[in-house]
């Protein structure tokens, strides 16, 4: 007689695999994070020394981009990865414009730039 033997291993396969995308969503979100830090860095300054609505903030003190930091973490089931500014009340006024001021974004541009490569990035 013959006969068939089936192994699962898919759980160390699984696990193979979350670790794997979550070096490749350090990658992804270390990126977008020095991406935004470097646009606040370039981006040109008015007569105020603030920058144009549109253009990312202007560094005038160190306080929003020393606030931008991202992570990852890895759950039984997902693997996140976050970036963002924390522990700074004016940044999603900046992102988003308020009532006072238009929109000054910093977060959706730099993962603009490298949307479409990230499926790529994280799955190499």
């Amino acid at each position: 007689m013959n006969e068939f033997t089936f192994i699962w291993k898919g759980d160390e396969c699984f696990e193979a695999i979350k670790d794997k995308v979550a070096f490749n969503m350090s990658t992804v979100v270390s990126i977008i994070d020095a991406d935004m830090k470097q646009s606040m860095i370039d981006t040109p300054r008015g007569p105020n020394g603030r920058s144009y609505p549109g253009n990312p903030p202007a560094v005038q003190t160190t306080v929003l981009i020393g606030s931008i930091h991202s992570g990852v973490e890895v759950t039984e089931d997902a693997v996140i990865g976050t970036v963002g500014s924390y522990d700074v009340g004016y940044a999603v006024p900046l992102e988003l414009g308020s009532i006072h001021m238009e929109p000054r974004p910093f977060l959706v541009p730099a993962f603009e730039r490298i949307r479409e490569d990230i499926p790529e990035m994280l799955s190499e």
